[in-house]
Protein backbone atom coordinates (compact mmCIF):
# COMPACT_ATOMS: atom_id res chain seq x y z
CA UNK A 1 0.00 0.00 0.00
CA UNK A 2 2.74 2.64 1.05
CA UNK A 3 4.10 2.13 -2.90
CA UNK A 4 1.14 2.71 -4.40
CA UNK A 5 0.62 5.92 -2.27
CA UNK A 6 3.74 7.11 -3.34
CA UNK A 7 3.59 6.86 -6.95
CA UNK A 8 0.16 8.34 -6.25
CA UNK A 9 2.08 11.17 -5.04
CA UNK A 10 4.53 11.00 -7.81
CA UNK A 11 1.60 11.11 -10.64
CA UNK A 12 0.06 13.92 -8.80
CA UNK A 13 2.55 16.35 -8.42
CA UNK A 14 3.63 15.77 -11.89
CA UNK A 15 -0.04 16.55 -13.06
CA UNK A 16 0.12 19.47 -10.74
CA UNK A 17 3.63 20.48 -12.17
CA UNK A 18 1.87 20.26 -16.02
CA UNK A 19 -1.29 22.20 -14.87
CA UNK A 20 0.53 25.17 -12.86
CA UNK A 21 3.73 25.46 -15.17
CA UNK A 22 4.60 26.50 -18.67
CA UNK A 23 4.00 24.78 -22.34
CA UNK A 24 7.82 24.35 -22.23
CA UNK A 25 7.46 22.21 -18.96
CA UNK A 26 4.54 19.91 -19.63
CA UNK A 27 6.63 19.40 -23.08
CA UNK A 28 9.37 18.06 -21.04
CA UNK A 29 7.11 16.25 -19.19
CA UNK A 30 5.52 14.60 -22.07
CA UNK A 31 9.07 13.90 -23.10
CA UNK A 32 10.10 12.03 -20.04
CA UNK A 33 6.72 9.91 -19.85
CA UNK A 34 7.03 8.84 -23.32
CA UNK A 35 11.11 8.41 -22.55
CA UNK A 36 9.79 6.09 -19.58
CA UNK A 37 7.07 3.96 -21.53
CA UNK A 38 9.61 3.53 -24.32
CA UNK A 39 11.94 1.66 -21.84
CA UNK A 40 9.07 -0.10 -20.13
CA UNK A 41 9.60 -3.61 -19.97
CA UNK A 42 12.98 -2.95 -21.16
CA UNK A 43 15.97 -5.78 -19.21
CA UNK A 44 17.12 -3.96 -16.27
CA UNK A 45 21.00 -4.00 -15.37
CA UNK A 46 22.02 -6.48 -12.90
CA UNK A 47 21.94 -5.57 -9.28
CA UNK A 48 25.15 -3.71 -7.60
CA UNK A 49 27.26 -3.17 -11.23
CA UNK A 50 27.91 0.18 -12.82
CA UNK A 51 25.14 -0.50 -15.36
CA UNK A 52 22.74 -0.58 -12.43
CA UNK A 53 24.04 2.57 -10.94
CA UNK A 54 24.05 4.82 -14.11
CA UNK A 55 20.76 3.38 -14.76
CA UNK A 56 19.33 4.63 -11.18
CA UNK A 57 21.41 7.55 -11.70
CA UNK A 58 19.61 8.18 -14.57
CA UNK A 59 16.35 7.79 -13.34
CA UNK A 60 16.88 10.13 -10.66
CA UNK A 61 17.83 13.21 -13.62
CA UNK A 62 14.84 12.15 -15.40
CA UNK A 63 12.14 12.80 -12.16
CA UNK A 64 14.71 16.28 -11.55
CA UNK A 65 14.12 17.30 -14.76
CA UNK A 66 10.46 18.06 -14.77
CA UNK A 67 10.88 20.04 -11.46
CA UNK A 68 9.34 23.62 -12.75
CA UNK A 69 8.71 26.94 -10.52
CA UNK A 70 4.99 26.28 -10.14
CA UNK A 71 5.31 22.61 -8.64
CA UNK A 72 3.81 22.68 -5.22
CA UNK A 73 7.15 21.81 -3.77
CA UNK A 74 10.33 23.19 -3.43
CA UNK A 75 13.15 21.88 -5.78
CA UNK A 76 14.91 20.09 -2.47
CA UNK A 77 11.17 18.58 -1.54
CA UNK A 78 11.34 17.87 -5.56
CA UNK A 79 14.59 15.95 -5.20
CA UNK A 80 13.84 14.35 -1.89
CA UNK A 81 10.60 12.66 -3.55
CA UNK A 82 12.47 11.65 -6.44
CA UNK A 83 15.56 9.84 -4.17
CA UNK A 84 12.57 8.23 -1.82
CA UNK A 85 10.66 7.08 -4.81
CA UNK A 86 14.11 5.03 -6.47
CA UNK A 87 14.47 3.30 -2.97
CA UNK A 88 11.05 2.38 -2.22
CA UNK A 89 10.03 1.75 -6.02
CA UNK A 90 13.38 -0.14 -7.30
CA UNK A 91 11.41 -1.74 -9.90
CA UNK A 92 10.27 1.49 -11.86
Amino acid sequence: MPRRFNVSVIVLAAALAATFSSNDAIARMRDAAAAAAATQGTDKPAPDTAEATAYKQKRFDDCIAIWDKGTHMTKEQWRRTCKNSLEDLPGL
